[in-house]
Protein backbone atom coordinates (compact mmCIF):
# COMPACT_ATOMS: atom_id res chain seq x y z
CA UNK A 1 0.00 0.00 0.00
CA UNK A 2 2.84 2.41 0.83
CA UNK A 3 4.44 1.72 -2.54
CA UNK A 4 1.15 2.44 -4.34
CA UNK A 5 0.68 5.71 -2.42
CA UNK A 6 4.20 6.90 -3.31
CA UNK A 7 3.66 5.95 -6.94
CA UNK A 8 0.35 7.87 -6.96
CA UNK A 9 1.99 11.00 -5.54
CA UNK A 10 4.78 10.76 -8.10
CA UNK A 11 2.31 10.48 -10.99
CA UNK A 12 0.32 13.40 -9.57
CA UNK A 13 3.49 15.54 -9.46
CA UNK A 14 4.33 14.68 -13.06
CA UNK A 15 0.78 15.59 -14.13
CA UNK A 16 1.02 18.96 -12.34
CA UNK A 17 4.33 19.78 -14.01
CA UNK A 18 2.92 18.92 -17.44
CA UNK A 19 -0.11 21.16 -16.88
CA UNK A 20 2.04 24.09 -15.72
CA UNK A 21 4.41 23.68 -18.66
CA UNK A 22 1.51 23.63 -21.09
CA UNK A 23 0.03 26.77 -19.54
CA UNK A 24 3.27 28.76 -19.64
CA UNK A 25 4.49 27.57 -23.03
CA UNK A 26 2.49 30.11 -25.10
CA UNK A 27 3.74 33.08 -23.06
CA UNK A 28 7.32 31.85 -23.20
CA UNK A 29 7.04 31.27 -26.93
CA UNK A 30 5.54 34.74 -27.38
CA UNK A 31 8.39 36.30 -25.39
CA UNK A 32 11.10 34.54 -27.38
CA UNK A 33 9.39 35.50 -30.64
CA UNK A 34 9.36 39.22 -29.73
CA UNK A 35 11.72 41.39 -31.72
CA UNK A 36 14.50 43.24 -29.83
CA UNK A 37 12.60 46.47 -30.45
CA UNK A 38 9.39 45.07 -28.98
CA UNK A 39 11.27 43.69 -25.95
CA UNK A 40 12.80 47.10 -25.29
CA UNK A 41 9.45 48.87 -25.49
CA UNK A 42 7.90 46.23 -23.21
CA UNK A 43 9.92 47.56 -20.28
CA UNK A 44 7.49 49.24 -17.84
CA UNK A 45 9.44 52.55 -17.85
CA UNK A 46 8.88 52.91 -21.61
CA UNK A 47 5.19 52.06 -21.44
CA UNK A 48 2.33 54.54 -21.66
CA UNK A 49 1.84 56.27 -18.27
CA UNK A 50 -1.19 55.26 -16.20
CA UNK A 51 -4.20 57.36 -17.16
CA UNK A 52 -2.66 58.57 -20.42
CA UNK A 53 -5.22 59.82 -22.93
CA UNK A 54 -4.80 60.74 -26.60
CA UNK A 55 -6.51 63.53 -28.50
CA UNK A 56 -6.33 65.53 -31.74
CA UNK A 57 -7.19 69.09 -32.68
CA UNK A 58 -7.33 70.94 -35.98
CA UNK A 59 -4.86 73.79 -36.27
CA UNK A 60 -5.21 77.05 -38.21
CA UNK A 61 -3.77 75.32 -41.30
CA UNK A 62 -6.52 72.65 -41.06
CA UNK A 63 -4.00 69.96 -40.11
CA UNK A 64 -4.62 67.34 -37.43
CA UNK A 65 -2.31 67.72 -34.43
CA UNK A 66 -1.95 64.86 -31.94
CA UNK A 67 -1.56 65.39 -28.22
CA UNK A 68 -1.65 63.33 -25.05
CA UNK A 69 -2.04 64.00 -21.36
CA UNK A 70 -2.17 62.47 -17.91
CA UNK A 71 -3.10 63.87 -14.52
CA UNK A 72 -0.98 63.67 -11.36
CA UNK A 73 -2.55 62.46 -8.11
CA UNK A 74 -2.14 65.77 -6.27
CA UNK A 75 -0.95 68.23 -8.93
CA UNK A 76 1.18 71.17 -7.86
CA UNK A 77 1.41 72.58 -11.41
CA UNK A 78 0.72 71.82 -15.07
CA UNK A 79 3.53 71.12 -17.55
CA UNK A 80 3.22 71.50 -21.31
CA UNK A 81 5.87 69.29 -22.94
CA UNK A 82 7.15 69.61 -26.52
CA UNK A 83 9.81 67.54 -28.26
CA UNK A 84 12.46 68.07 -30.92
CA UNK A 85 13.06 66.91 -34.48
CA UNK A 86 12.13 63.18 -34.74
CA UNK A 87 10.28 63.53 -31.42
CA UNK A 88 6.99 62.00 -30.30
CA UNK A 89 5.28 61.39 -26.97
CA UNK A 90 6.29 57.71 -26.99
CA UNK A 91 9.98 58.64 -26.87
CA UNK A 92 9.44 60.58 -23.64
CA UNK A 93 7.02 58.32 -21.74
CA UNK A 94 9.73 57.60 -19.17
CA UNK A 95 10.31 61.31 -18.51
CA UNK A 96 6.59 62.05 -18.50
CA UNK A 97 6.19 59.36 -15.83
CA UNK A 98 8.82 61.10 -13.70
CA UNK A 99 7.08 64.46 -14.06
CA UNK A 100 3.77 62.91 -13.04
CA UNK A 101 5.32 61.31 -9.94
CA UNK A 102 6.77 64.70 -8.98
CA UNK A 103 3.27 66.13 -8.99
CA UNK A 104 2.91 67.77 -12.40
CA UNK A 105 -0.01 67.26 -14.75
CA UNK A 106 1.59 66.69 -18.18
CA UNK A 107 0.24 67.70 -21.58
CA UNK A 108 2.36 66.78 -24.62
CA UNK A 109 1.92 67.92 -28.23
CA UNK A 110 3.51 66.39 -31.34
CA UNK A 111 4.66 69.07 -33.78
CA UNK A 112 3.08 68.94 -37.21
CA UNK A 113 5.15 66.58 -39.36
CA UNK A 114 6.20 64.53 -36.30
CA UNK A 115 4.79 61.68 -34.25
CA UNK A 116 1.05 61.20 -34.65
CA UNK A 117 0.42 64.65 -36.13
CA UNK A 118 -0.40 65.18 -39.78
CA UNK A 119 2.50 65.32 -42.21
CA UNK A 120 3.16 68.16 -44.63
CA UNK A 121 3.80 66.05 -47.73
CA UNK A 122 2.47 62.82 -49.30
CA UNK A 123 5.83 61.15 -48.63
CA UNK A 124 5.33 60.29 -44.96
CA UNK A 125 9.07 60.32 -44.20
CA UNK A 126 9.87 63.79 -45.56
CA UNK A 127 10.34 66.41 -42.84
CA UNK A 128 9.08 69.76 -44.10
CA UNK A 129 8.36 73.11 -42.45
CA UNK A 130 6.26 76.18 -43.18
CA UNK A 131 8.00 78.24 -40.51
CA UNK A 132 8.40 78.25 -36.75
CA UNK A 133 5.55 80.77 -36.49
CA UNK A 134 3.12 78.02 -37.56
CA UNK A 135 4.43 75.75 -34.79
CA UNK A 136 4.33 78.59 -32.26
CA UNK A 137 0.70 79.21 -33.26
CA UNK A 138 -0.10 75.50 -32.80
CA UNK A 139 1.49 75.60 -29.35
CA UNK A 140 -0.56 78.70 -28.44
CA UNK A 141 -3.77 77.07 -29.62
CA UNK A 142 -2.94 73.88 -27.74
CA UNK A 143 -2.03 75.68 -24.53
CA UNK A 144 -4.93 78.12 -24.44
CA UNK A 145 -7.72 76.02 -25.99
CA UNK A 146 -6.91 72.38 -25.19
CA UNK A 147 -4.78 72.21 -22.04
CA UNK A 148 -6.80 72.20 -18.81
CA UNK A 149 -4.54 73.65 -16.15
CA UNK A 150 -5.16 73.45 -12.44
CA UNK A 151 -6.93 76.60 -11.25
CA UNK A 152 -4.60 78.89 -9.32
CA UNK A 153 -1.52 76.75 -9.99
CA UNK A 154 1.46 77.50 -12.26
CA UNK A 155 1.72 76.59 -15.93
CA UNK A 156 5.18 75.55 -17.13
CA UNK A 157 6.71 74.69 -20.51
CA UNK A 158 9.44 72.06 -20.95
CA UNK A 159 10.91 71.90 -24.44
CA UNK A 160 13.63 69.85 -26.08
CA UNK A 161 15.90 70.70 -29.04
CA UNK A 162 13.79 72.07 -31.94
CA UNK A 163 11.04 72.68 -29.41
CA UNK A 164 13.38 75.11 -27.66
CA UNK A 165 13.73 77.18 -30.81
CA UNK A 166 9.96 77.44 -31.21
CA UNK A 167 9.67 78.25 -27.50
CA UNK A 168 11.79 81.37 -27.97
CA UNK A 169 9.34 82.71 -30.54
CA UNK A 170 6.40 81.69 -28.36
CA UNK A 171 7.72 83.55 -25.28
CA UNK A 172 8.49 86.61 -27.36
CA UNK A 173 5.00 86.75 -28.87
CA UNK A 174 3.02 85.46 -25.86
CA UNK A 175 4.95 86.54 -22.74
CA UNK A 176 2.12 86.02 -20.23
CA UNK A 177 1.18 82.40 -20.97
CA UNK A 178 3.84 80.39 -19.10
CA UNK A 179 5.09 81.10 -15.59
CA UNK A 180 8.44 79.41 -16.29
CA UNK A 181 10.10 77.71 -19.27
CA UNK A 182 12.80 75.02 -19.52
CA UNK A 183 14.87 74.87 -22.72
CA UNK A 184 16.68 71.52 -22.79
CA UNK A 185 19.46 71.31 -25.41
CA UNK A 186 17.66 74.02 -27.41
CA UNK A 187 18.16 73.74 -31.17
CA UNK A 188 19.33 77.29 -31.64
CA UNK A 189 22.93 76.95 -32.81
CA UNK A 190 24.86 74.06 -34.34
CA UNK A 191 28.63 73.47 -34.44
CA UNK A 192 30.46 74.44 -37.64
CA UNK A 193 27.27 75.29 -39.57
CA UNK A 194 27.37 78.68 -41.32
CA UNK A 195 23.68 79.53 -41.04
CA UNK A 196 23.71 82.44 -43.43
CA UNK A 197 25.27 80.23 -46.15
CA UNK A 198 22.86 77.31 -45.56
CA UNK A 199 19.93 79.73 -45.54
CA UNK A 200 20.98 81.34 -48.84
CA UNK A 201 21.57 77.96 -50.52
CA UNK A 202 18.26 76.52 -49.32
CA UNK A 203 16.46 79.72 -50.29
CA UNK A 204 17.88 79.44 -53.79
CA UNK A 205 16.77 75.81 -54.10
CA UNK A 206 13.27 76.78 -52.93
CA UNK A 207 13.16 79.58 -55.50
CA UNK A 208 14.05 77.03 -58.19
CA UNK A 209 11.07 74.89 -57.16
CA UNK A 210 12.92 72.28 -55.08
CA UNK A 211 11.56 73.33 -51.69
CA UNK A 212 9.66 70.07 -51.14
CA UNK A 213 12.52 67.86 -52.36
CA UNK A 214 14.99 66.19 -50.03
CA UNK A 215 18.00 68.38 -49.34
CA UNK A 216 21.54 67.24 -50.09
CA UNK A 217 22.36 63.87 -48.47
CA UNK A 218 18.78 63.43 -47.13
CA UNK A 219 16.43 60.52 -47.77
CA UNK A 220 13.73 58.28 -46.27
CA UNK A 221 14.03 56.76 -42.80
CA UNK A 222 16.79 54.18 -43.53
CA UNK A 223 19.04 57.19 -44.19
CA UNK A 224 18.31 58.55 -40.69
CA UNK A 225 18.53 55.27 -38.73
CA UNK A 226 22.37 55.12 -38.37
CA UNK A 227 22.36 58.69 -37.03
CA UNK A 228 19.74 57.82 -34.42
CA UNK A 229 21.93 54.92 -33.27
CA UNK A 230 25.11 57.01 -32.93
CA UNK A 231 25.79 57.35 -29.17
CA UNK A 232 28.13 60.33 -29.63
CA UNK A 233 25.20 62.30 -31.01
CA UNK A 234 22.61 61.38 -28.41
CA UNK A 235 23.28 59.61 -25.10
CA UNK A 236 25.63 57.40 -23.08
CA UNK A 237 22.77 55.06 -22.15
CA UNK A 238 22.64 52.00 -24.42
CA UNK A 239 18.95 51.18 -24.01
CA UNK A 240 17.68 54.76 -24.18
CA UNK A 241 19.78 55.25 -27.30
CA UNK A 242 17.85 52.46 -29.05
CA UNK A 243 14.45 53.81 -28.02
CA UNK A 244 13.53 56.08 -31.00
CA UNK A 245 14.55 53.44 -33.54
CA UNK A 246 12.59 50.78 -31.63
CA UNK A 247 9.52 53.04 -31.73
CA UNK A 248 9.89 53.61 -35.47
CA UNK A 249 10.36 49.87 -36.12
CA UNK A 250 7.24 48.88 -34.19
CA UNK A 251 5.17 51.97 -35.11
CA UNK A 252 6.15 52.86 -38.70
CA UNK A 253 3.36 55.47 -38.79
CA UNK A 254 5.45 57.54 -36.34
CA UNK A 255 8.74 57.43 -38.21
CA UNK A 256 10.31 60.30 -40.13
CA UNK A 257 13.27 60.63 -42.47
CA UNK A 258 15.43 63.44 -43.75
CA UNK A 259 14.60 67.11 -44.28
CA UNK A 260 13.61 69.11 -47.35
CA UNK A 261 15.22 72.25 -48.71
CA UNK A 262 12.16 74.08 -47.42
CA UNK A 263 12.80 72.82 -43.91
CA UNK A 264 16.43 73.98 -44.00
CA UNK A 265 15.42 77.40 -45.31
CA UNK A 266 12.78 77.98 -42.64
CA UNK A 267 14.81 76.45 -39.83
CA UNK A 268 18.04 78.36 -40.45
CA UNK A 269 16.09 81.55 -41.00
CA UNK A 270 14.43 81.09 -37.60
CA UNK A 271 17.78 80.39 -35.91
CA UNK A 272 19.16 83.65 -37.34
CA UNK A 273 16.11 85.73 -36.42
CA UNK A 274 15.31 84.31 -32.98
CA UNK A 275 18.85 84.42 -31.55
CA UNK A 276 19.70 88.06 -32.23
CA UNK A 277 20.64 89.97 -29.03
CA UNK A 278 17.73 92.40 -29.39
CA UNK A 279 15.17 89.61 -29.82
CA UNK A 280 16.44 87.55 -26.87
CA UNK A 281 16.68 90.51 -24.50
CA UNK A 282 13.01 91.28 -25.09
CA UNK A 283 12.00 87.87 -23.65
CA UNK A 284 11.30 88.32 -19.93
CA UNK A 285 9.77 84.94 -18.98
CA UNK A 286 11.91 83.10 -16.37
CA UNK A 287 13.91 80.51 -18.30
CA UNK A 288 16.26 77.66 -17.42
CA UNK A 289 18.61 76.70 -20.26
CA UNK A 290 19.98 73.16 -19.80
CA UNK A 291 23.01 72.15 -21.85
CA UNK A 292 25.31 69.16 -22.16
CA UNK A 293 28.98 69.98 -22.61
CA UNK A 294 29.35 66.89 -24.84
CA UNK A 295 26.45 67.88 -27.13
CA UNK A 296 27.50 67.29 -30.75
CA UNK A 297 24.17 68.31 -32.27
CA UNK A 298 23.35 71.66 -30.70
CA UNK A 299 26.35 73.84 -29.78
CA UNK A 300 26.71 74.19 -25.97
CA UNK A 301 28.55 77.48 -26.46
CA UNK A 302 25.48 78.75 -28.29
CA UNK A 303 23.30 77.62 -25.38
CA UNK A 304 25.41 79.67 -22.97
CA UNK A 305 25.23 82.70 -25.25
CA UNK A 306 21.44 82.48 -25.55
CA UNK A 307 21.06 82.13 -21.77
CA UNK A 308 23.25 85.19 -21.20
CA UNK A 309 21.23 87.32 -23.62
CA UNK A 310 17.77 86.28 -22.41
CA UNK A 311 16.16 88.84 -20.15
CA UNK A 312 15.60 86.49 -17.20
CA UNK A 313 17.47 83.20 -17.53
CA UNK A 314 19.54 80.68 -15.61
CA UNK A 315 22.08 78.38 -17.26
CA UNK A 316 22.80 74.80 -16.21
CA UNK A 317 25.61 72.84 -17.84
CA UNK A 318 26.13 69.08 -17.43
CA UNK A 319 29.82 68.35 -18.15
CA UNK A 320 29.42 64.90 -19.76
CA UNK A 321 25.87 65.34 -21.04
CA UNK A 322 25.07 64.71 -24.68
CA UNK A 323 22.13 66.07 -26.66
CA UNK A 324 19.38 63.86 -25.22
CA UNK A 325 19.58 64.91 -21.57
CA UNK A 326 16.24 63.28 -20.73
CA UNK A 327 17.51 60.00 -22.22
CA UNK A 328 21.00 60.16 -20.74
CA UNK A 329 22.54 57.66 -18.33
CA UNK A 330 20.93 57.72 -14.89
CA UNK A 331 23.46 59.96 -13.14
CA UNK A 332 23.33 62.65 -15.85
CA UNK A 333 19.58 62.33 -16.30
CA UNK A 334 19.01 62.63 -12.55
CA UNK A 335 21.16 65.78 -12.49
CA UNK A 336 18.92 67.25 -15.20
CA UNK A 337 15.70 66.40 -13.37
CA UNK A 338 16.96 67.65 -10.01
CA UNK A 339 17.95 71.02 -11.48
CA UNK A 340 14.69 71.36 -13.42
CA UNK A 341 12.63 70.59 -10.31
CA UNK A 342 14.59 73.15 -8.31
CA UNK A 343 13.97 75.79 -10.95
CA UNK A 344 10.26 75.08 -11.36
CA UNK A 345 9.65 74.66 -7.63
CA UNK A 346 11.49 77.88 -6.80
CA UNK A 347 14.42 76.32 -4.90
CA UNK A 348 17.69 78.20 -5.26
CA UNK A 349 20.73 75.96 -6.01
CA UNK A 350 23.33 75.87 -3.22
CA UNK A 351 26.04 77.48 -5.35
CA UNK A 352 23.76 80.38 -6.28
CA UNK A 353 22.72 80.73 -2.64
CA UNK A 354 26.37 80.98 -1.51
CA UNK A 355 27.13 83.54 -4.21
CA UNK A 356 24.09 85.62 -3.23
CA UNK A 357 25.14 85.63 0.44
CA UNK A 358 28.59 87.08 -0.19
Amino acid sequence: MILIAVLFRFLNLIFTLVVVAAATAPSLAAETSMSPAAKLLAQPRFQMPVGWQWGHFENADHASIRYGFAKATNPRATVVFVTGYTGDAEEFFESIRDLLVHGYDVWEMDWRGNGGSQRYLPNHDKVHLLGTSHDANDLYQFTTKIVRKEEGKPLYLISHSYGGLVSLEFMHEHPQVFDKVVLSSPGVTFPKVPYWWANKLAGGMCALGFGKDYALDQDDYPHLEPKLLNPLWHTHDEERLLLPDAIFQTHPDLRIGGVTWGFIYEFTGACIKLTTPKYLKEIKTPVLVCSGKADWISDPNGHARVAKLLGNAQFFSIPDGRHELMRESDNLRNAWFNRVYMFLDGIKPAQEARTASK
